[in-house]
């Protein structure tokens, strides 16, 4: 809604009009559908978070895997094991 007002009363050129009024009417719309079938909104939402959870702790794995010459000790094995959390908890998220 707030960009849909910066859309009608902005005399800025930094921002398109049209971009404004796009995404206010989008915001409104998603806001819309999150308010008549929130069962969707959940399982969307709970489908990103587990899609996030997922890719975050592969990259950490990865990262840990990729780093281990240069971090020493505990360090190493906690980067490890927060990948390995956050890839255990997008599993139990999907």
């Amino acid at each position: 809604m707030l960009a849909l007002a910066a859309a009608f009363t902005s005399r800025s050129d930094t921002v398109p009009r049209w971009w404004l009024e796009l995404t206010g009417i989008l915001g409104i719309a998603v806001g819309l559908f999150a308010l008549l079938w929130p069962g969707i909104t959940a399982l969307a939402l709970i489908t990103f978070i587990g899609a996030w959870a997922t890719v975050r702790g592969v990259l950490e794995i990865a990262a840990a895997v990729q780093l281990r010459k240069r971090i020493e000790g505990k360090r190493r094995g906690s980067m490890a094991a927060v990948g390995i959390v956050s890839r255990a908890e997008a599993t139990y998220g999907f």
